[in-house]
């Protein structure tokens, strides 16, 4: 793949261009030149930057496909295409399948059917056998397989005993924990928030106590262990400030944020739209600036989707009995951009890119000549419209078609390949 990006902003602190506008040329896949004017080839595709941003390749740390089990919702295919149209050359794949990936040929399975693809699938092993919250799983087994992180995904770990057990399994070869906070004897069968529009609707709560119990639970769990757990997804004003004192006293904690929660808030759900029952639940007004705030002080480390298909038959039905989640790996970026009112190409690559990195422990990527290119090309300020057409994902629970965002993806360019978000 050869391709010539002209007058594009770089956006990348640890590289020598950051915030200077230059042109780009990339050759076989590798980043040739970097310079303030480059004469393309003509065997060079010309991509004209002008007006837009690049920066290391954005990674989605907490996402959901169907496959194995569920290949109606989503399969590594079409989920991998739906990562690339939302701007990621990377990300990590929850391990909440069927059978659930929690040993080492589950790993294998998914490695195996995700070759090829311009966009990275790193894997998530479950922390528990089967997701079940009881018996650890084949951690190390999981680790050397390949497995990136372990998680029991949209599952929180109750047990704060196996908790502490898998910090202490995984700390001598450096594994890594991330745990869902959501203490389930609190939130029980509730399907929104509770406060105003619980009540308001009728609907079952969940209280913002269900998640808070858990941050703290966990905070207190690795400073016991002195070992390091990435608490998430966080929702609530309350979660941000017990997250901020713990890092204010350099404890191993980190955390993320959906950016479904950036967004919106609770009185969305006055019309029962199902594909807004989300788990966690959209919250108030006020929690979505405690999360913003959150993340312009650097107390939440990345932004991630929460992309959760589901079919439609779990969704086209009354709300209680309506399934969680939503499709966002397309409109993930647009929507932060979005709700945050524009925060800048900057922020936006140390949320997407640099954050999702430092929090996985993974290198950090510097653009220049030399490396192989792992690049999202974007821009912050034009307005566009999610349809229903441009969806690369089996399943359609998105609460975003036809909303009006501002800023996109405009392509990805990984694995000597490219790839246009919007125009494919």
């Amino acid at each position: 793949m050869n391709c010539c990006i002209k007058k594009v902003t770089i956006v990348n602190k640890a590289g020598n261009h950051h915030l200077q506008k230059r042109d780009i040329l990339i050759r076989n896949g590798i980043i040739t030149r970097i310079a303030t004017k480059i004469e393309a080839d003509k065997k060079d595709t010309i991509i004209d930057g002008d007006g837009l941003y690049i920066s290391a390749g954005w990674f989605d740390m907490f996402a959901s496909f169907g496959d194995p089990g569920n290949e109606h919702k989503e399969t590594i295919v079409s989920g991998l295409n739906a990562a690339a149209a939302g701007g990621f050359t990377d990300m990590l794949l929850l391990p909440d399948t069927s059978p659930v990936i929690d040993n080492k040929s589950g790993i294998a399975y998914v490695k195996e059917r995700a070759k090829g693809h311009v966009t990275n699938l790193h894997i998530a092993g479950s922390i528990t056998v089967d997701a079940a919250g009881k018996d650890l799983a084949e951690l190390y087994d999981m680790h050397t397989a390949g497995a990136l992180a372990f998680t029991d995904g949209n599952k929180s770990v109750q047990d704060s005993g196996v908790i502490v057990r898998a910090l202490q399994y995984v700390k001598p070869f450096n594994g890594i924990i991330i745990n869902k906070p959501n203490d389930r004897s609190i939130s029980q069968q509730g399907v929104i928030n509770e406060g105003r529009m619980s009540a308001a609707l009728g609907l079952k709560p969940i209280p913002a106590l269900a998640e808070e119990i858990i941050v703290m639970r966990d905070i207190q769990l690795a400073q016991y262990t002195d070992a390091p757990i990435i608490i998430g997804p966080v929702t609530t004003s309350g979660s941000v400030d017990c997250i901020r004192q713990a890092r204010r006293k350099k404890l191993p904690v980190s955390c993320f944020v959906l950016s479904h929660h950036l967004f919106l808030n609770e009185t969305e759900l006055e019309h029962f739209d199902s594909n807004l029952k989300l788990n966690p639940p959209l919250r108030t007004a006020a929690d979505v600036k405690a999360l913003q705030k959150g993340l312009l002080d650097g107390t939440i480390g990345a932004v991630a989707s929460g992309h959760q298909p589901q079919n439609e038959e779990l969704k086209k039905v009354e709300f209680d009995y309506a399934a969680f989640g939503a499709i966002n790996l397309q409109t993930s970026f647009s929507i932060t951009n979005t709700g945050m009112a524009q925060p800048g190409a900057e922020w936006i690559a140390s949320k997407f890119s640099d954050g999702p990195r430092a929090l996985l422990r993974l290198p950090e990527y510097r653009i220049a000549e030399g490396v192989m290119a792992s690049l999202t090309l974007f821009n912050i300020d034009k307005p566009h419209t999610f349809t229903k057409a441009m969806n690369k994902s089996l399943s359609e629970n998105s609460p975003y078609f036809n909303r009006q965002l501002i800023g996109c993806a405009v392509a990805v360019i990984n694995n000597n390949q490219i790839k246009y978000c919007f125009n494919e």
